[in-house]
């Protein structure tokens, strides 16, 4: 409560936690919201306005990666700089992954994407 201007304030937080199965493809979209993607999946379509995607993979993974952000920059340490199957314009990375696989899109608009080994 404000009593300066006799209106309330109220400030929150929303934590989501989704299980699918294994294996299993999915799609998120969020407006103002971080998402962090791990365990086995199949394709994947993530959207985000702002906030960023956090998405960890397996090593042996064969995947086609399309990373998008306006705003943000694309972390990784899986992704291989010198790799022929690998085509980068400006905050757009498309990469076959150990010969390419299920399509993996991850974007953002004012957010990071970080692409990840998984532990």
């Amino acid at each position: 409560w404000n009593s300066d201007s006799n209106c309330c304030s109220y400030r929150s937080e929303i934590i989501w936690e989704v299980f699918v199965p294994e294996n299993a493809p999915f799609s998120i979209e969020t407006i103002n919201g971080d998402i962090i993607i791990d365990g086995k999946t199949d394709e994947i379509k993530a959207y985000t306005i702002s906030g960023y995607i956090d998405l960890s993979v397996s090593n042996n993974r064969k995947a086609d990666f399309k990373l998008s952000t306006i705003t943000g920059t694309v972390y990784s340490n899986i992704l291989s700089s010198n790799s022929s199957d690998k085509h980068n314009s400006s905050n757009n990375i498309f990469n076959r992954f150990n010969g390419g696989g299920k399509s993996v899109t991850l974007k953002t608009i004012s957010g990071d994407i970080y692409l990840r080994k998984a532990e």
